[in-house]
């Protein structure tokens, strides 16, 4: 039976509590989470119309290099798949070290700090799956993760004027500006496009919360 967006996010926070928690192995994790994405696949029969020629892929903002789950990925994205599941192994490898380390704690010496770090790796561990499971699906990392990474707040808030009606006024042209990115992302043709204007809209988004917290302060 397909299962509607918030029972699978449901059914996902419940798998990583009990990770979390001890009750399931990452193995075991990583077999539900597949079930339940495999369980929502929508198999569409490929088309059987002719190949676009070049100028018509251009037209409609597509290019060879466009990811398909049929195609493969790009060296890129092949690349960045690559890279998560070495991030992904050391995880996991230095949460088993971690893990089997406490056998040889003493009874009488608390293991708190260890646990602590072990319950910190599997998060680590679960938010990298997750990352990585986006990646295979999308070709991409997810536009806020990526945004997020570009954007170093502390640098930002401190480039921001001090004067009061100065930081408004560019508060003001900000939000104008967002809302053309959000406006021509909803008219894109292309994906990326859509993308695009997502990205902007993240970092303005990112850029308005630290222009509001400065404000707030003067």
């Amino acid at each position: 039976m397909k299962l509607t967006p918030a029972q699978i996010q449901l059914k996902r926070e419940q798998l990583t509590k009990h990770l979390k928690r001890g009750k399931i192995s990452e193995a075991e994790y990583e077999n539900e989470i597949q079930s339940l994405e495999m369980a929502n696949v929508v198999h569409v029969q490929p088309q059987t119309s002719a190949p676009l020629r070049s100028s018509e892929q251009k037209k409609n903002g597509e290019n060879q290099d466009t990811v398909h789950e049929k195609n493969g990925f790009t060296a890129e994205t092949t690349q960045l798949i690559a890279q998560l599941q070495k991030e992904l192994n050391e995880i996991d490898g230095l949460k088993a070290e971690k893990s089997n380390s406490l056998q040889y704690i003493p009874k009488n010496i608390s293991a708190t700090s260890t646990v602590t770090e072990i319950l910190k790796l599997r998060e680590a561990f679960v938010a990298k799956g997750d990352e990585l499971r986006f990646v295979k699906k999308n070709g991409q990392l997810p536009i806020e993760k990526e945004a997020e990474g570009e954007f170093e707040k502390d640098e930002y808030f401190a480039s921001l004027p001090n004067e009061k009606y100065e930081l408004d006024r560019q508060i003001r042209n900000l939000r104008s500006q967002m809302s053309k990115w959000k406006k021509k992302g909803e008219t894109a043709k292309s994906l990326g496009k859509k993308q695009e204007y997502r990205h902007h809209l993240v970092r303005g988004e990112l850029k308005l919360s630290a222009m509001l917290d400065k404000l707030n302060i003067l």
